[in-house]
């Protein structure tokens, strides 16, 4: 495992590194959820991502300096062009998934739908599986994880520095 990000949690995942919140405005969300965590943010990320029925859909995303677990906040579950595939449509604010590093993300996300879990969408190195109880787990490839050690340099965070 690669020790810039360390595993926390005793799962029987790879790595659980961040939990994701659907926020309505990714500014105020900042504020409220930074003085509730006692969190420092970095610098928010506006993508322009193919959506449903290959609209565009804007999708604007932070995650907490502090971590891991990071927090993650997203916003554009609510714009017209925002995947069903995903799992964001239609979702209500907070909460909205877990997460993790596999070093085999398909099979990861086999071994969740043998436990009941229901994939409800993938992407190009990741992919969501949801709980019978409402939870989700998003599973990144472990390839994908030099995302965020580069976003995280980009705001001045080293992984793996103490």
């Amino acid at each position: 495992m690669d020790d810039k990000i360390a595993s926390l949690a005793p799962f029987p995942v790879d790595n659980v590194y961040h939990v994701g919140f659907l926020v309505r405005d990714v500014e105020e969300s900042m504020g409220q959820v930074g003085k509730v965590f006692g969190a420092d943010w970095a610098k928010p990320r506006i993508s322009q991502l193919e959506g449903r029925d290959g609209a565009p859909w804007t999708v604007t995303a932070v995650y907490s300096m502090q971590g891991p677990p990071f927090l993650e906040l997203l916003s554009g579950f609510d714009d017209p062009g925002c995947p069903a595939a995903l799992g964001f449509d239609n979702a209500a604010p907070g909460v909205h998934h877990f997460g993790v590093y596999a070093a085999r993300w398909r099979d990861e996300l086999a071994r969740l739908e043998e436990l009941g879990m229901t994939v409800e969408g993938t992407g190009a190195g990741f992919g969501y599986a949801r709980s019978p109880l409402g939870f989700r787990i998003e599973v990144v490839s472990w390839k994908g994880r030099g995302f965020l050690i580069d976003y995280m340099a980009a705001n001045g965070r080293i992984l793996g520095a103490s």
